[in-house]
Formats: C-alpha cells, sequence, structure tokens
C-alpha cells in the first residue's frame, strides 16, 4: 500500500504514482554514489563556484557508474562497448583474468564482474550481481591501472 496526497481517480493514475515511487530507489542509489563514491560532502571549497563546478562533475560521474551497474543488470549479454571504452575493458580483462584480452568484446554483465571485482566483489554462487558501490571502487583502482600503464608507456 502506497499512501499519496495525488488525487488517484483510476487505475492508470494509480500506475503512473507506483512508476514514480519505483524509481525512487534509483534516485536515492544515485545521490548513495554522490556521497559516498565521489565523497561529494569531505570537499572544502573557497567559492561557490567551485563547488558548482565540482558538483556538476559528480554528478556525470555518478551517473556513468549508476548507469554502468543498471545497463549489466538490464542488458547484460549486450556488448560492453555500450558502457566502456576501448582501453577501460581492455585494461579491465587484462588485470582480473591476467591473459590477454580477446579480439571482440565481453558482454557488459562479464566486464563489470570483472570490474566491480577489483573494488572487492567476490562473484560467488549466491553474491547475486555487483552492486554499485564495489562498480565505483573498482573503476577508481582501473583508473589508476590506466594512469601507470600510460605512465609507463610515456617512458619508453
Amino acid at each position: 500500500m502506497l499512501l499519496t496526497d495525488l488525487p488517484v481517480e483510476d487505475f492508470k493514475q494509480a500506475r503512473v504514482i507506483i512508476e514514480w515511487y519505483r524509481s525512487r530507489w534509483e534516485i536515492e542509489t544515485y545521490f548513495r554514489v554522490l556521497k559516498g563514491g565521489c565523497q561529494i560532502e569531505s570537499n572544502r571549497f573557497r567559492t561557490e563556484q567551485r563547488m558548482l563546478n565540482c558538483i556538476a562533475i559528480y554528478m556525470i560521474i555518478g551517473w556513468r557508474l549508476h548507469s554502468i551497474t543498471t545497463q549489466a543488470r538490464r542488458l547484460p549479454e549486450a556488448p560492453c562497448t555500450s558502457a566502456y571504452s576501448e582501453k577501460e575493458w581492455r585494461m579491465t580483462w587484462m588485470i582480473r583474468d591476467k591473459t590477454t584480452p580477446p579480439n571482440e568484446p565481453p558482454s557488459m554483465r562479464e566486464i563489470t564482474r570483472m570490474l566491480a571485482g577489483l573494488g572487492g566483489f567476490l562473484g560467488r554462487k549466491g553474491d547475486g550481481e555487483p552492486g554499485v558501490k564495489t562498480v565505483w571502487q573498482g573503476y577508481t583502482k582501473l583508473l589508476h591501472y590506466i594512469e601507470a600503464a600510460e605512465a609507463l608507456n610515456g617512458l619508453k
């Protein structure tokens, strides 16, 4: 049962209210990414403009992490190129599988589980699919690996 102060005259209006309510969880998850993953509240700014610039960037990052997690659940067999750059999925593959990446991109589910593995996701039989927290932790580590690889290539 949902309580609302909005008028509900028929089944069609009730369905709209239910869909709005179902969207709440996605919105809560998105803000959890901003607060926990991006640690947006720990920043100290001297000007309002700097704060607004930072929030704008973090909103994009938060949306991307949430989108990756959602796509891996809704479209698990889709190619990972719908959410990952070639550099991202190939590096994730090399770190987690310790082999040369395949020529064809793996599925969203496969590469997202590998990425979440960098963030602590164990992938045991009863674990289900990775959550946004292990995806953001894995993505943070992935960015460090990519930065290190690019620095090494720059030394050659």
